[in-house]
């Protein structure tokens, strides 16, 4: 599945991974592998 748009969100099923991309250039992305349950609030002060 993908938004083909500005920002982009693309998910990966069969590797398991996920992806995220700002826009134009890609200057601001993340790729990760799905895992772990994270709480809203992990790592915040």
């Amino acid at each position: 599945m993908s938004t083909k748009g500005d920002p982009s969100l693309a998910i990966y099923p069969d590797s398991n991974k996920i992806g995220a991309w700002s826009g134009p250039g890609n200057a601001d992305k993340i790729m990760a592998r799905l895992g772990d349950d994270l709480d809203y609030w992990d790592g915040e002060l």
